[in-house]
């Protein structure tokens, strides 16, 4: 295995064990057996494992995760790709969490990304953090509704409109 993905897999054990959640769902091109070994070692809730070319479809329409990890994104379609991202952002996932590999300096098209920086920022996506050099990366990515957007200071009633001072004050 990769030593980046191996530090990934690190991370995503880790936010596991931090976050605790009841339900993770894992989803990807094909099962990551390292992966899944671990998760059968550390992990003692209900664990769900989607694997192939169109993930969405096997998902149930209704039903919401604790967390999901969502690793091979390269090898997806980039229009499916971002189609499944949205879905488990809005409808599936309280936590959400991917991995792409970032980078010029991939010296196998196992890992070629077409993925920017700013893709997946329009996704409301956040970097959470990144393994290796420049040119040479796999970055883990977070979407948590509780983060996502802050409340602005000027969005409360002091700020309203009182119709029953337009006559005593000019706005």
């Amino acid at each position: 295995m990769n030593k980046l993905m191996q530090q990934s897999h690190d991370e995503i054990i880790r936010i596991i064990a931090k976050l605790n959640p009841k339900s993770l769902l894992l989803i990807g091109p094909e099962t990551d057996e390292e992966l899944n070994n671990r998760l059968d070692e550390d992990f003692n809730g209900i664990k769900s494992v989607i694997t192939g070319a169109n993930p969405i479809d096997k998902i149930e329409s209704k039903e919401r995760y604790d967390m999901v990890y969502l690793y091979g994104l390269e090898k997806f379609e980039k229009q499916s790709a971002l189609h499944l991202i949205a879905s488990l952002r809005d409808l599936h996932a309280e936590h959400l969490f991917l991995s792409v590999p970032h980078g010029d300096n991939w010296n196998t098209e196992e890992f070629s990304s077409e993925w920017t920086l700013n893709d997946l920022i329009a996704c409301g996506l956040h970097l959470h953090c990144s393994f290796g050099e420049d040119e040479k990366q796999i970055q883990l990515y977070r979407f948590e509704l509780s983060d996502y957007k802050t409340t602005p200071g000027w969005l409360n009633s002091r700020f309203w409109a009182n119709p029953e001072l337009f006559d005593k004050y000019r706005w």
